[in-house]
């Protein structure tokens, strides 16, 4: 019966850390949703093609280039930072060049800017994906080491 006490506090843990880590990657990417916008202009949109060599083969991918201006209380700024996502190439051009497309030279863009730092400016601010889901894991993990724990002394 020790080793489902064991087991049920280690489940707890990893549901707290679950917990933990899910709303503190949530909140940091909360504050862009919240930031306010402005109007920018699309000075540059074209596809970076690159390629990695190695001795088994070349891998190619493509990069959505998309370089826009806005100017945040009488000062103008430039960002390549479409969004949060960590990568933005892909395997497929046409994805890429579909990005590339949505935002044609000239074009007006609403653009995201930290207000604390304008430098900072993404064109999206989506919602993390998963996140509910890896919260509602975290909290079923700690109710069922919990449930583990009250199993193990009762049968004691």
């Amino acid at each position: 019966m020790e080793f489902l006490i064991v087991l049920g506090a280690c489940v707890i843990v990893l549901g707290i850390a679950y917990l933990v880590t899910t709303i503190l990657i949530k909140r940091s990417f909360q504050g862009a949703g919240n930031w306010p916008k402005t109007t920018g202009e699309v000075l540059r949109a074209f596809v970076y093609r690159h390629e990695r060599k190695t001795t088994a083969e070349t891998a190619v991918t493509y990069t959505p280039v998309v370089e826009y201006a806005y100017t945040v209380d009488g000062a103008r700024y430039t960002s390549q930072r479409r969004d949060f996502s960590p990568s933005q190439s892909y395997r497929d051009e046409s994805v890429a060049a579909q990005i590339v497309a949505d935002a044609p030279v000239g074009s007006t863009v609403k653009v995201r800017y930290n207000p604390n730092f304008p430098q900072q400016a993404v064109l999206k601010a989506p919602r993390p994906v998963g996140h509910n889901t890896v919260l509602i894991y975290g909290a079923v993990n700690i109710v069922m080491g919990a449930l583990m724990i009250v199993l193990a002394v009762v049968l004691m």
